[in-house]
């Protein structure tokens, strides 16, 4: 395929520019993406669909790609949730709606599947792209992961794994800019400081309000030492920090990203079966009374996988 091919196959697929792309290292990025027509609305906490053409070149030192013969002029796409830029551009007050043209994102760079799963056909296609350069967007934002079930005096603790901060981002900028009154907490575990895309901007937040506390912590850090988010809720360290009383009756608990963070149960002849390594779910249900979303019976945890 030459690259007059290419430049008709983009022509004909994309709807969409990359405005804005910053590489926090070389698994982790951030970056905005305008639409072509307006940007739609969307909840906070919901997520787009983008996509690229398998024409498009991979990163180096990934896993090789078998592509079909029939995928060759096809999209790949991928939903990830939207996140924000929290702040102004200045840096030193909360964004205005007006300051945005685009929709930003926080993608990891997946270099390698799962045994017997095919390669990684997104992100490595998109790591491989620079500002400027088009892409496909799906016109609309869609998903249940978002904030109505949360009353304007409630409190609201936000955990997340790596890129799973992305969709609280959002939800917490939403909250902070309608005057939300409860307490309002980000608790985001990361394997290293370097890998914590958001840490100037959530401490930014921690001193512009006073009902809001960020609690980032790292797995990777210190060699040997590994600490979760579920050690800090044992270990009381998460109720000193956020300063937010693990009280059911009024609190709602977001969790975003790795399901052995979140722990997801299933009901198997009406008994709740909890995952063999303890999530946040069941210590949450057993230790303290909460009570996670199930189909037809919402509750007071409410999560979003994110594989």
């Amino acid at each position: 395929m030459n690259s007059h091919d290419i430049a008709a196959l983009r022509g004909e697929h994309y709807n969409a520019t990359i405005t804005w792309m910053k590489r926090v290292n070389e698994e982790l990025m951030l970056l905005r993406v305008r639409p072509d027509q307006l940007v739609p609305d969307f909840k906070p906490g919901q997520y787009a669909t983008l996509g690229l053409g398998y024409w498009e070149k991979r990163v180096e030192d990934c896993q090789p790609e078998e592509l079909r013969e029939d995928l060759r002029f096809d999209l790949v796409r991928r939903a990830f949730s939207i996140s924000s830029p929290i702040l102004s551009p200045d840096g030193l007050s909360l964004l205005e709606p007006g300051q945005e043209d685009s929709l930003e994102f926080y993608v990891t760079l997946v270099r390698y599947s799962e045994e017997g799963d095919p390669a990684p056909a997104f992100t490595t296609r998109l790591f491989c792209l620079s500002r400027r350069d088009r892409i496909w967007i799906s016109p609309k934002s869609t998903g249940h992961y978002t904030l109505e079930s949360l009353s304007p005096d409630a409190n609201a603790l936000f955990c997340a794994t790596g890129t799973g901060e992305a969709p609280h981002n959002r939800m917490i900028w939403h909250l902070l800019r309608s005057g939300h009154s409860g307490r309002l907490a980000s608790v985001v575990c990361c394997r290293r400081w370097g890998d914590c895309a958001y840490l100037d901007a959530h401490h930014t937040l921690a001193r512009l309000y006073s009902n809001y506390a960020y609690v980032p912590i790292t797995t990777r850090e210190v060699p040997g030492a590994r600490f979760y988010i579920q050690d800090l809720i044992l270990s009381g360290e998460l109720e000193e920090k956020t300063r937010i009383q693990l009280n059911p009756q009024c609190v709602h608990v977001y969790l975003c990203g790795n399901p052995a963070m979140i722990g997801i149960p299933r009901e198997i002849e009406g008994r709740t079966v909890y995952p063999k390594t303890s999530g946040v779910i069941e210590i949450l249900e057993t230790c303290h009374g909460f009570r996670a979303d199930r189909r037809g019976a919402p509750g007071n945890i409410h999560f979003e996988k994110y594989w």
